[in-house]
């Protein structure tokens, strides 16, 4: 817009923008796995810094074989039904955050100890990499704390969720498949008007609109003289 204007092929007075949902490539967002991935990149990132740099006052210590055994525990405590199993899998995810924040901590000495180094060259060397650690943290830490609220309170709707550290401007959006749509109210009962072959039918009203409730109807004639029943072509009903 800018490049338009300069050129006067807009004025740039109003625009219209048509935007389109587009997939983010990430995996499933697990908290388990955010936080996996959170210590992972912490972990590399200190690592390439402590090579650049020479050596750190502290060894970088690496966590990730503990963190990895925690997530996959989580995961298969997450198959295991009952309070047995939620409570193995908060037992876990208390373990993993415990990790996940020694290597934040770690992640926090390491910056501040590169902030006051003497060489300029050494320091410049090393930007790109604190650069990545500062955003990285910040992620992290917000990972942890959806973690705690979602995991120890049950509250889902947390403001500001990231459900990938890659992809932070990631945001769900629920849409339902054809075959298994998403299912909204309580089950509703639909009665045709009484005849000699009136049923009660029920209608289940799915999301995002109300559904028709298709149903067969009897037709009758008179049996005693005969008659015969069959079957007629379905016909529309209606939901409350």
């Amino acid at each position: 817009m800018e490049l338009a204007r300069e050129r006067g092929v807009v004025q740039g007075r109003k625009m219209r923008v048509d935007t389109t949902v587009v997939e983010t490539n990430i995996h499933y967002p697990t908290d388990s796995s955010q936080l996996g991935d959170g210590a992972r990149v912490l972990t590399r990132t200190m690592k390439k810094m402590e090579k650049a740099a020479g050596g750190l006052k502290k060894r970088i210590r690496d966590r990730m074989r503990s963190v990895n055994k925690k997530v996959m525990a989580i995961a298969l405590a997450g198959r295991q039904k009952g309070p047995e199993g939620e409570e193995r899998r908060m037992e876990r995810y208390r373990e993993l955050l415990s990790l996940t924040r020694k290597i934040l901590h770690q992640a926090e000495g390491v910056l501040e100890e590169t902030q006051r180094l003497p060489s300029l060259r050494r320091a410049a060397r090393l930007k790109p990499l604190r650069d990545i650690l500062e955003t990285m943290t910040g992620r992290v830490r917000q990972v942890i704390r959806q973690t705690k609220v979602r995991v120890f309170q049950g509250i889902t709707q947390y403001p500001d969720k990231i459900l990938s550290i890659f992809e932070p401007h990631t945001e769900i959006i629920r849409k339902g498949k054809a075959s298994k749509p998403n299912e909204f109210g309580n089950l509703v009962k639909v009665r045709r008007p009484r005849t000699r072959s009136s049923r009660t039918m029920k209608c289940s009203p799915n999301a995002p609109t109300i559904p028709n409730c298709w149903f067969p109807q009897w037709n009758t004639t008179n049996v005693s003289s005969g008659g015969h029943r069959e079957w007629s072509l379905p016909t529309r009903g209606f939901t409350v």
